[in-house]
């Protein structure tokens, strides 16, 4: 077979040109950029765009673009991604000379478990559900743009098959009246499965309770403590002077306070806490 050119044919030489300069100075996470292409023959096309990254851990993801041609053709885009703890939603508009475009879509996954149902982004080979009741708005340290939804409850969507893995909640994120004495679980899922993580939190309020025995004296030192008619059973140990810290307490209730065996190495505490503006407060309670 023989291909031969006619004698009208050239050479396509295309030339471009690009310019990307960053904007962190006056806009943070802001970049701007302009390209210049030349083609044979004679087609020059420009465009320039802005975009950059907003909003906490860089979740909205933006961009601005606007082309020319000396054809008479020009161009358009505006495109915005937002990405989430509850999974992602992106919407754009694009134009030119004949036509306009609108797109959106989401992406993120939905886990039905014993407890409800939970939302999160795509899930990969494997994932976790962290189960931390009550303590919403949580952030994991694994991923600070994952954080649990008003019940306590999160997925961690990436993690890998067959390995060990530490999932830590962010102690720091916890308002003010809650405590997490454990704040990392481990887990080690196997391929395609979803795997749960829980936490036992203390929901109320944070207070010193000074106890004291009829007579002005100090319950026995080392004794232990836990919140009676409460699903925090966890025993806390008192200090000098009969000094215990305690947590996830209502206004008022009762305290079990023990240092042995017997029925007369017992008692009963009824406190009540008074209104404070701390977040943490102190009380004294007789113990009976």
């Amino acid at each position: 077979m023989e291909i031969t050119a006619g004698k009208d044919a050239q050479d396509d030489q295309r030339i471009t040109l690009t310019v990307t300069l960053p904007l962190s100075n006056w806009l943070p996470g802001t970049y701007t950029s302009y390209q210049l292409t030349n083609s044979n023959p004679g087609s020059t096309d420009q465009s320039v765009s802005i975009g950059g990254n907003a909003l906490e851990n860089d979740s909205l993801e933006w961009s601005l673009q606007q082309g020319y041609s000396n054809r008479e053709y020009y161009s358009g885009d505006m495109r915005a991604t937002y990405n989430g703890a509850r999974g992602s939603v992106n919407a754009g508009y694009s134009y030119d000379r004949s036509s306009e475009r609108i797109d959106y879509g989401a992406n993120g996954s939905i886990v039905a478990h014993a407890d409800g149902i939970t939302l999160g982004q795509d899930i990969t080979d494997a994932a976790v559900l962290v189960k931390a009741p009550g303590l919403d708005n949580v952030k994991l340290t694994n991923d600070n743009t994952i954080s649990t939804d008003y019940r306590g409850y999160a997925i961690v969507p990436y993690v890998t098959p067959y390995r060990r893995t530490d999932i830590t909640l962010d102690s720091s994120t916890l308002g003010e009246d809650m405590e997490l004495p454990e704040t990392t679980q481990s887990v080690v899922p196997t391929r395609g499965a979803i795997v749960r993580a829980n936490y036992a939190g203390n929901i109320g309020r944070r207070a010193l309770i000074q106890l004291e025995m009829p007579g002005d004296k100090p319950v026995p030192y080392g004794s232990t403590v836990t919140i009676k008619n409460s699903a925090n059973t966890q025993a806390n140990i008192v200090s000098d002077e009969g000094m215990v810290y305690l947590s996830g307490l209502q206004d008022s209730g009762e305290l079990l306070v023990l240092w042995g065996q017997r029925q007369d190495q017992r008692c009963n505490a009824t406190y009540q806490l008074l209104p404070t503006q701390g977040s943490l407060t102190t009380s004294k309670a007789i113990c009976r």
